[in-house]
Formats: C-alpha cells, structure tokens, sequence
C-alpha cells in the first residue's frame, strides 16, 4: 500500500502556471483602510464586501483590507459594522493588474478627496454600518477571539476552503489543542470526546452511532462547504451548558449573504490502491445511491425460524468490480431583500459526496503472562497471540448535506430566524481476515457491514431590543426539535476455514440487524439588562431526549446436521445458507440471546442560569469581568432488556442538581494584547448505551461492547491562563495554561477474555489533567519584505494527567496487598501538534499551503493491567492545497491528503507489543467551483 504508483506529473505544474498567467492577465485590487472620522482611529472588523460578487474581506487590527477582483471594471463597495447602517460607496474604478486605494472615513460629509499618493479616498457623512458580523474570515474570526470573554480557538470557512478539508472532523484537526479520533470524534485538551460538547447553529446535538452511540458529535456529518465557522470554546460561562471540560464546539453553518450569492462546485478525487483497482461491495439495494436500504437488507416481520432465513436473500457474496473515482457535488444560494425598513435574507444549500478507501488490516495482539519466581531467580515472560490475522477491508461512503435558514429583520430591535439542517451518512465495508486462531486454527472471516445515519434539525428563535442603543434591554427566546437516526441492517459475519482443494469447512456466522431512533426538543429564554455600569443576563431552558435502540442477532445452527448432509458445511459462502439448506437434519436458524437485546432512555434536564458581565478600570488597569452559576437538574434514565426472551429488565439512573459556578477575568493590557484567567465547574454525564448493558460486538475491532449500570457521572474543577497577542491582520501569539481536577471520571476499559477482547466503562476515583498550549500565527512579511506572501500558523498541545487506581497483588503468604499507583487518563494524548504554511498571491488569485499534523502516542483503553493497555500510536500526516482564481467566478482547486501515508497502529502495554495496524494510500482530488 505504501508503494507511490501515481507520481504527481510535471505537466501539472505547468498547467498550473499557465492557469494563474491567465488569471493574473485579469487581476486587479481595491485595498485601503477603514477610520473614525472623528479621532481618525482605525476600524477593525469592519466587512467590506464588491456588491454583485462573491468578493470581500474584513478590516485587520489596523482597519486596513485589500480585495482581489477581476479588472478592468468599476464596482460598488458596501461596508457594514455593528449595529450601523449600511452604506455604499460607487463607482471604484479598477485598471488591469491595478490597485485602487481607498481611505474610508466614518462621520464626515460626503465627498471625495486625493490622498497622499494620489490615490482615490473617499470620506462618508455619518456613516454608521449595521449588519451581522462576518466570521467567516480569518480576521473576523481573530478580531471577535480578541473581544470574546471566554478563552477558546476557532477556523474559518476562508481556512477550509484553502485547505483539503472535506468534513468538518478535517478542518477541526486544525485548531489548537483538537485531535481527531476515527475521522469523527473531536478530543480537546487531550481528553476524550464524551468531555466535549457539540452545538449546531445554537443547538446542542450527540452522536448517531449504533454500536459505541457516543456522547461526542459524528463531525463526519457535516460538509465542510457547509460551514461558516467553527469555534471552541475552552472556558464556560453560566449561560453555556454545564458538561463539558474539554471544550465546547460551536458549528454554524453558511451565513446570509450581503447579496445575492450563488454557487456550484464539483470534484474528483484519485486514491492509491483504491481508484480503479479491485473493490469489492455488497449486493445492495436500490437507493444505496442516496445513502438509504430501500428495505432489500430489511429484516422480514411476523417469521422466526427456519422460516425466516429461507425469506432472507441469500447475499453473503459480496460483488466484484472497480474502484471509481471519488466525486462530490455542491450547490448553494442566498440572498437579502429589503422593504419598507424591513429586511429578509435567505441561504440554502446541498452537497453530495461520495468516496471508496481500501485499507489493509491487520489484528494480531500479543499477550502476556508473567510468572513470579522467587529470588533470585528473574520472573518468566511467557508471550501468546489468541489469534493472528491480516486482511483488506474495502469501506464505500456517502455523505448528503442539506441547509435552508431564513433570517427576518422586523426592525433595527426585532429579528426573528428560522434554521433547518438534515445531513445523511451511509458506510459500507467489505472486510476479509484470514490467518490463525488459537482456538479454531487457520481461519478466514468475511463481514458485510452497512451502516446508515440520519440528522435532522429545526431551530426557530428571535431577539428583541426593547430599547436603543448598545447597552439596551432585551430578550431572546429559541425553541428546537431534532431528530437522529442509525440503523445497521443485515449486517453479515461469517467464519471458515479454506484448505489446499479449496474445499469449505463451516466455523461460525451471525446475522444482525440493529436501529436506534432518538427525538429531542427544547427551548430557552435569556433576557439581559444594563446594571451598575454593566450587563445582568439570565435565561432558563429545557431539555428533553428519548432514544430507542435494539438489536436482533441470529445465526446458522449447525449442531443438528445429520451425517446425510454433513456436506453442506463445506459448501462455498455462495451457496452455503440457500433456503434448501434449513430444515430438519440441517441448518437451523436460531437466535442468539447473547447479542440480542433492546434499551430505551430518557434524559430530562432543566437549567437556569444568572451572570454579570461588566468592563471596569481597577488600580490603572482595564479589566473585563464576567461571572456567575449556572444549576442543572438532570434526570437520566435507562431501561435495558439485554437478552432476547428475558422478561427482566434492568434500570439505570442518574438524577442530580448540580451548581456550577464560573468566572472569566480579562485584562486588557492594550488594544492587542489580552491576559486571561477562567474557572469552571462542570459535570460529565454517560450517555444512554454506556449505562446499558446489552452486547454488541463489533466486527470493525473484533471486540465485545457492553455498558454498565452502574455508572456515576463525573465532576470536574477546571482553570485556565492565557496570554494572546494580535499583532496586526490575522495574526495572533498565544500561550494558555490549564488544569482539570476529575472525581469519578469515566473511561473505556479492555478486559481481556478467551472469545475477544470487551470493551466497556467504568468510573475511575480521582484524576487530573494538566497542560499548555502554544500558538503562532504570522505573516513573514515582517521579516523580510519579499516573504510577505507567506503565512505561518502552529500551535502545540502539552498535556500530562494522572488517573489514581488501586493495583492490587498476592504475597508469597497469600495475602492480598492494595496498592494506590497512578497512570495516565484514557484517551489521553501527551501532546499534539499542528503546522501550516500559506502562500497567497492576490493578483493573481493564487492560494497554496501545507499542513502537517501529529498527535503523540494516545491510551486508546484501559487494560485490565498495565501489560493490556491499549495505545493509539503516534502518526504524522501531512496535505496540500492549492486553489487558482480563473476569472469570471470560477475557481480551480487541487488537494492531496495522506502524503506520508503513514499506518494507524494499535499496541499493547508500555512496550508497545503488536495489536491491530491499518494501511491507507494517499489520495488526490481535483475540485471545479463557480460564483455567480
């Protein structure tokens, strides 16, 4: 797999630079800067955007922008800022590979006047520029970090789009202190995903999974095309919910466009060792295509046994053919109208994604046994493998995204919106294994896995000023209802051994079908005040989520064959479970109880909250000061029947109130530099399938899953220090320090058995978690003049935890002896790493960059001792992008992932003793868009 069989060609290059030759022909810029009249400061964060185009930018820390259009031509420019009204200013004249200057001045009577140099500024009579902020630049992601008063990072939809970023879980690898666990789960500050929460557009939403149904968002669900920006939060205040330590990850989705905004865009992507080799799929149905069974993998109602598998297609063949391309398509619209001093906008958007990865795998654990000798003599090592196997997996995906909000402005006090996303996942894979088992010898398992997921999400809301001004009082309200669904129909595993007359020897088969369904709704109210110089806010909400989830396995019996037709147990996997093969002195299809069960959870959970933020000038210095508690009432609860036929059932609950003070204290020591300093307390609650403790057994890691009842959810004290610096446009210097005290904390944990591994959790007493963060992101321009082009951006994560567990041994008189050790935090990864180099040349509408990125050696799960952890080793990943502006709104973009193409392993203990590899290849795609 690592054998580069598609070297990038020359003759790209060259094609390449005849395409920006092109685009620089057509080039020109308007740049200039944004002040106050009055006092002449500069104006950062101010939009400025080419009314009629797609073009725009925001103003840096010195009020200065510089916008690249195709020329010559004359345009209109429409500024917005805060809470002003729009203005324009007309007819900016643009000569071919010119650049017109402008200085903007915000106050004085209209006119027009010659700069220093000659060039055209303009200055405009009370210009006061309302409009939303924009976030979806780098600048304005920078210049709204640099007010909030909370710490956190963020990446904007100008970042995504310069980088090969193809779901949000890929552009989130970018920001400071994340890494990514299964191309998926966000883990922050070196914690696991079920420490983090997840909002989209405002709402709080969880996984869809049907096997590990986790408390971290599926990021693979959500386009990147689709975002304006994504920002996490590392510090809370009262009006942020109350669980997570890690972060808190905000999504939005696309903003409304200043103008009308319409775009296409359309890619194909090549992946080595994929893409035109051999691939196999499953026999499918006949909506695969939009990512859903259209009921051919359903399970038949109303038959059960022998009945039952002869109604069941016999479609354990899986197909042959070729990997296509990778292709993606994208289409999205917007637009604002105005009337009577009212204003509606609108955005919607799709996107379709398709793509095929060939993985070799291997899972081949080596266990341990230590004998105590006495002294002197050393202590007998003896090593095992269970099992030793190594195979490919063919893994076919499908991502549909879906968006339509609408945005109402009633008046300057008075908005209302209407929000709407669905997004739908499909994966299916194809897994052969062969090798041996030290139970049944040589051996080869075949899975056929379909997996589809289903989001969907409504939000209506308003905010309303009851007075003018900035300080004024108001309230907002927001109500939602959401809806996520999994379902793993006909999933298929069969096991075999082939010998050298290519003869079948039947060993082992399941057939499962598996769907969880979850529905939630709830709103809020905040309404806020000016107080004593200040801002009072308060608000109250609820919550409510109800998920079903259940599992039916069966399997092929063999026990009852009689010695007539002892052959068909050698038959081959296309012919083996045909319906003439059950009934009596045959297969018989029977259920297993083991895997079978069925689990419904309710989660209740009411919050109120009341805070006071307030600037204030103490002792010299100017300080920001926000603070105040937030309570939780949750009531969790989680009714399990874990086998099928048992009439018992087993209920878990967790109902708490919980206060959760938090304070935020900012310095500002000048205009660009801020020093900060937060505490929190939060709580961590299991999610519904970690406190049930039906089976399931995953066929991707070849492990047990099961829940514990007995769970308890977690609290934790959390503090941060940070000192950022914004020295001028998108830049940005900042360290932080934090710490994170855990009582009960949850974590995975892999016990050891004779069939496989179990996974599962439990509570572990106390722990900590303790780091720093370090973050650049400069222009090399002020360096040296020539290497202004280019943009530096890293940042690094340092952590260290300690998790306190009672090891407990046997002495030579049989005594037991309970010693208190400590180790490192499941999940934990000792230090993470990011690094980026940007080259932009505006005139001629050219972006290229690299990003490289490496997470340190991570504990994957907790072993039942040392010698059985198991690590995520340490991988280094390295992209490239580079986009070229064609002119007339289109744009040429190429990427590459994976360039090291490096393998994911999984080892065991501190010596790192062989577990599961995966071998990918590197991909490339090609990407076509078009602005109208």
């Amino acid at each position: 797999m690592n054998e580069r069989r598609l070297p990038i060609p020359a003759a790209a290059a060259l094609l390449w630079l005849s395409f920006a030759a092109t685009a620089h022909a057509q080039q020109g810029a308007i740049s200039g800067v944004v002040v106050d009249d009055a006092s002449g400061a500069p104006i950062a964060g101010a939009s400025v955007l080419v009314v009629g185009t797609a073009a725009g930018a925001t103003t840096d820390l010195d009020g200065r922008f510089a916008i690249a259009v195709p020329a010559p031509a004359v345009y209109d420019l429409r500024v917005t800022f805060e809470d002003r009204p729009a203005e324009t200013v007309a007819a900016v004249a643009v000569e071919l590979q010119g650049e017109t200057v402008l200085r903007i001045r915000l106050g004085r009577p209209l006119g027009a006047e010659t700069d220093e140099e000659g060039a055209l500024a303009f200055q405009l009579e009370d210009l006061r520029v309302t409009g939303e902020r924009v976030l979806s630049t780098d600048t304005g992601i920078l210049v709204e970090r640099m007010k909030e008063v909370t710490i956190g990072d963020a990446i904007s939809a100008a970042q995504i789009a310069q980088s090969p970023d193809g779901t949000s879980s890929d552009a989130l690898r970018r920001v400071t202190g994340l890494s990514i666990v299964d191309d998926k789960y966000v883990f922050v500050r070196g914690v696991t995903d079920r420490y983090n929460g997840t909002s989209l557009n405002g709402v709080a939403v969880t996984s869809t999974d049907t096997d590990t149904d986790r408390k971290s968002f599926s990021f693979d669900m959500i386009p990147a095309n689709l975002l304006a920006n994504t920002v996490v939060v590392k510090t809370a205040t009262p009006d942020l919910p109350g669980d997570f330590s890690g972060g808190f990850v905000k999504v939005s989705t696309l903003e409304f466009p200043d103008t009308r905004s319409l775009r296409w865009n359309w890619s194909a992507g090549y992946g080595e060792g994929t893409s035109g080799d051999p691939f196999w799929t499953s026999t499918g149905s006949g909506r695969d295509w939009l990512g859903q069974d259209d009921g051919a993998r359903a399970l038949p109602q109303g038959l059960t046994g022998n009945d039952l598998a002869r109604a069941l297609p016999n479609n354990w063949t899986p197909r042959r053919g070729k990997a296509p391309l990778d292709r993606s398509l994208g289409f999205s619209y917007g637009d604002r109208w105005r009337w009577g001093g009212r204003e509606l906008g609108l955005v919607t958007a799709l996107s379709y994604k398709t793509s095929r990865n060939t993985e070799e795998y291997t899972d081949s654990p080596v266990s341990v046994l230590v004998v105590d000798m006495p002294d002197p003599l050393e202590d007998i090592v003896l090593e095992s493998r269970p099992w030793d196997m190594t195979g490919v997996r063919h893994e076919s995906s499908l991502l549909i995204g879906a968006l339509a909000n609408v945005n109402l402005k009633l008046s300057e006090r008075h908005k209302l919106s209407l929000k709407s996303n669905a997004s739908r996942a499909s994966r299916e894979k194809v897994q052969f294994m062969s090798g041996d088992d030290e139970n049944a010898g040589p051996t080869t398992r075949q899975t056929i896995v379909w997996n589809q997921r289903e989001l969907w999400l409504a939000q209506i809301g308003g905010e309303h000023d009851l007075a003018d001004g900035e300080r004024a009082p108001g309230f907002s309200w927001n109500w939602h209802r959401s809806s996520s669904d999994a379902a793993e129909p006909d999933r298929k595993h069969l096991e075999y051994s082939l010998t050298a007359d290519e003869s079948y020897t039947h060993k082992e088969n399941y057939r499962t079908w598996s769907a969880l369904a979850e529905d939630s709704d709830g709103g809020g109210l905040d309404a806020h005040l000016p107080l004593l110089g200040g801002e009072f806010k308060a608000g109250a909400g609820r919550e409510s989520r109800e998920r079903a989830y259940g599992i039916d396995a069966f399997a092929a019996d063999a026990s009852q064959i009689t010695g007539a037709n002892a052959g068909i147990t050698q038959w081959g996997t296309g012919s083996i479970f045909i319906p003439e093969n059950f009934g009596p002195g045959k297969f018989r299809f029977v259920p297993i109880t083991v895997f079978t069960g069925a689990y419904q959870g309710t989660h209740e959970l009411r919050t109120w909250y009341a805070m006071y933020d307030r600037e204030l000038r103490l002792g010299g210095l100017d300080l920001r000061l926000t603070g105040g508690v937030r309570w939780e009432d949750s009531d969790q609860q989680v009714l399990t029947r874990a086998e099928a036929g048992d009439t018992t059932s087993v209920l878990s609950r967790i109902d708490h109130r919980d206060a959760l003070p938090s304070g935020n204290l900012t310095w500002r020591a000048s205009d660009r530099l801020n020093l900060r300093l937060a505490y929190y307390a939060s709580v961590n609650r299991p999610e519904f399938r970690e406190m049930s403790d039906v089976l399931y057994f995953d066929f991707n890691t070849f492990q047990n899953v099961k829940g514990n009842p007995d769970l308890r959810r977690a609290t934790v004290d959390n503090y941060d220090f940070r000192l950022e610096f914004f020295p001028q446009e998108g830049e940005v210097l900042a360290a932080s320090w934090f710490r994170k005290t855990f009582v009960d904390a949850i974590e995975e944990r892999l016990i050891p058995s004779p069939e496989r591994f179990v996974r599962t959790w439990f509570n572990s007493e106390r722990g900590s978690n303790e780091g720093y963060e370090l973050e650049y992101r400069r222009g090399l321009g002020c360096f040296w003049g020539a290497l202004a082009p280019f943009t530096v951006t890293a940042n690094y994560t340092r952590v260290t935890s300690a998790i306190e567990y009672v090891d407990s041994q046997t002495n030579e008189q049989g005594e037991r002896i309970d010693t208190v050790k400590e180790r490192v935090m499941q999940g934990q990864s000792p230090w993470s790493l990011n690094l980026s180099l940007a080259w932009r040349q505006a005139d001629w509408g050219t972006h290229a960059s690299v990003l490289y990125n490496r997470v340190g050696r991570r504990l994957d799960a907790v072993g039942d001792s040392r010698d059985e952890d198991a690590y995520e080793e340490s991988r280094r990943q390295l992209d490239a992008a580079l986009s070229q502006a064609l002119g007339k709104g289109w744009k040429l973009k190429a990427t590459a992932r994976n360039l090291l193409d490096e393998d994911e392993e999984i080892t065991l203990g501190d010596e790192g003793r062989p577990y599961q590899k995966i071998t990918r290849g590197v991909s490339y795609a090609l990407s076509f868009s078009l602005d109208l």
